[in-house]
């Protein structure tokens, strides 16, 4: 009898301690989508604010810019990455002619532009679920503007909010949306896979 007692215990404590074990495990598989994920995200941002973050003219006028980024996550608090920007808008050029008798004309005259610029991206979460994340971030790199007149600019952003809602089986599929001033401008949208 107390041999029986013994081996049942034994088998209940064995039970106990391998249900414990691979509850732990499951735990960490749930919480493994937080690190050592890379994400390549695509971002579209328009103007709703004037643009004068970056412009040091007041002829300028942006539409939006397009954002293709790859962010690693190596901290569950902490993105790296880079942003590859194309944006585009126009910008309105004036002068004044003087003919032979004095008279003057004043013309102007508007122009489509596009630029290419890349900046390293820090991001920092403060709210970290598997559905939604909340977060903050800082980029600042350069920018080249093809214009009448082609120009090289800082380009930078800073996000004050940033906000990640995951989606699919595994979190994977990634919207979401940021505020915040400089470069891209003052709302963005953005969607793209982690792995």
């Amino acid at each position: 009898m107390k041999k029986a007692v013994v081996i049942f215990w034994f088998t209940v404590i064995c039970v106990g301690f391998a249900w414990s074990q691979e509850t732990q495990q499951n735990e960490v598989k749930a919480q493994q989508w937080q690190f050592h994920r890379h994400e390549i995200r695509c971002s579209y941002s328009w103007n709703i604010l004037p643009t004068v973050f970056w412009c040091t003219q007041y002829n300028h006028f942006l539409y939006g810019t397009l954002t293709v980024s790859y962010l690693y996550r190596p901290l569950k608090w902490l993105w790296i990455g880079a942003d590859v920007v194309n944006y585009f808008g126009e910008e309105t050029f004036y002068w004044r002619e003087y003919d032979f008798n004095g008279a003057v004309r004043n013309y102007s005259k508007e122009k489509f532009h596009y630029g290419i610029g890349i900046a390293p991206v820090v991001r920092f979460s403060y709210l970290n679920k598997k559905h939604i994340t909340l977060y903050s971030g800082l980029s600042f790199g350069a920018a080249y503007l093809f214009s009448y007149i082609p120009q090289t600019k800082n380009y930078w952003q800073v996000t004050m909010i940033g906000a990640n809602g995951a989606i699919g089986k595994n979190a994977n599929f990634i919207l979401g949306g940021e505020i915040g001033f400089g470069f891209k401008g003052f709302f963005n949208i953005n969607a793209g896979y982690s792995f």
